[in-house]
Parts: structure tokens; C-alpha cells; sequence
């Protein structure tokens, strides 16, 4: 009866631990990356709240960048493979890849090697 006692102690206490775990697979870069971004740092130098452009990043691999205050839309095209990113002028292939260097769902810093700074971004409400 003890043994008995034993593993349905154990089995239950294991249960917790199996039962939440999910199936889904991690997100990667370009799954992370999708909406609204502000750059809010370049280098070691905060962008004032007035001046952050906003990036915006579609699912499709489009996207456009607008500055602080203005309607017009620079249109672009992006692609991600592991941790390099690669953004565009729309109709334009010329583009140096950048690297990512952390990527969570509220924040980015991608490292621009054209400007040999960090971009921090902040993920918008």
C-alpha cells in the first residue's frame, strides 16, 4: 500500500509539469519582428519623443518608415535569415544586412554596421 501511496505521489506531482507544457514551437526573428516599431536610441544617444521614427514591418516581408510628425511613408521590403536582417528601399535590392542582436516582443537592438551603432527599438502600443 506504501509503494502505491509513493508513485501516485510522485505521478501527481509530475502531472503539472506535463500538462502545461505547449506544443508550439519558439517564434523566430521574422515571426518577432512583424509591427510596429519606434526607434527610440542610435548609439549611445536617446531620440526625443518628438523625433522617433516609426518602422513598420508586415508579415509579407513590406513594410514603410515614417518620421516623427509626418504623414509621408517611405515604403521598403525586409527579409530575415537567423539573426541578419536585410531592409530596403522599395524596388530598390541594394541593402547591407544589419545584425540582430536581441529581438523580444517589446524590444529590439539591431546593430546598423553602415552607421557602427546599435538601433534600439520599442515595440508600439
Amino acid at each position: 500500500m506504501k509503494k502505491i501511496a509513493c508513485l501516485l505521489l510522485v505521478g501527481f506531482s509530475l502531472m503539472p509539469a506535463g500538462c502545461g507544457k505547449s506544443a508550439t514551437t519558439p517564434l523566430s526573428n521574422a515571426d518577432k519582428i512583424v509591427g510596429a516599431w519606434l526607434i527610440v536610441k542610435i548609439g549611445d544617444k536617446d531620440v526625443p519623443d518628438d523625433k522617433q521614427r516609426t518602422v513598420e514591418f508586415a508579415k509579407d516581408g513590406s513594410g514603410f518608415r515614417r518620421d516623427a510628425g509626418s504623414d509621408e511613408k517611405d515604403e521598403m521590403t525586409w527579409k530575415i535569415e537567423g539573426d541578419k536582417i536585410w531592409i530596403a528601399k522599395k524596388g530598390d535590392s541594394n541593402s547591407e544586412p544589419a545584425t540582430i542582436k536581441s529581438l523580444t516582443a517589446d524590444s529590439a537592438i539591431i546593430y546598423d554596421d553602415k552607421m557602427s551603432k546599435d538601433v534600439h527599438l520599442k515595440k508600439r502600443k
